[in-house]
């Protein structure tokens, strides 16, 4: 019923032709054939969560999801998977005609207002080259010391939290500002930042607990 409704909403609009529907495991298979400028997918028929199955599609044509309300990280990750945009159910009509122009002509993305605000917040990994490469140069304990140096620990601090001795703890640091280039800790934790190394750091420190 809602590939009948969305097949007559088209056709009935002077600039789109429709080459094709299907359902379930055929859509994939259809568009492979008739190579669309964009497919509009109506959940059920594949829903926001099938993010493999969105992403083999958007490698063949521009995909328009027509989705229930789901959660916003479930967008981001279809989004990410080549999904151009992603629509309720309850929106207009005319909403998803503008949406469909928009994508094939000018290549735009819409994602829900939750997802947009979601995307805005997450946290961005570096992984430059240049933080990668001063993460090599730094033994596991001159990063766990580059961590708790980040966080505005004393040596005696580290020292407690390392379970080392403030000597140790010293060393540490010195071997620590070579590595890095750099003369003071405050020089340190700002080269660590601006270069991404700290959130690199904090992923494999992560990684490990």
């Amino acid at each position: 019923m809602l590939s009948g409704c969305l097949r007559l909403l088209l056709t009935q609009a002077e600039d789109f032709t429709v080459v094709g529907e299907g359902a379930g495991d055929v859509i994939l298979d259809a568009a492979r054939e008739l190579r669309p400028d964009v497919t509009v997918v109506v959940s059920p028929a594949l829903t926001i969560n099938d993010v493999h199955e969105l992403g083999a599609l958007a490698e063949v044509t521009k995909v328009v999801l027509a989705a229930k309300g789901e959660n916003a990280h479930r967008a981001v990750e279809a989004m990410r998977r080549g999904v151009h945009a992603i629509l309720s159910q309850d929106g207009s009509a005319e909403n998803l005609l503008q949406v469909l122009r928009m994508v094939v002509i000018s290549d735009v993305m819409v994602m829900p207002a939750a997802a947009a605000i979601e995307l805005r917040h997450e946290p961005r990994p570096w992984h430059s080259d240049t933080s990668q490469r001063l993460a090599a140069k730094l033994s596991a304990r001159q990063a766990e010391t580059m961590l708790l140096l980040a966080q505005g620990c004393s040596n005696l601090q580290i020292a407690e939290k390392l379970a080392v001795s403030d000597a140790t703890v010293r060393s540490h640091v010195h071997q620590l500002l070579g590595r890095l280039g750099v003369r003071t800790r405050a020089q340190a934790v700002a080269v660590a930042y601006e270069t991404g190394l700290i959130a690199l750091l904090g992923e494999d420190s992560a990684m490990r607990t």
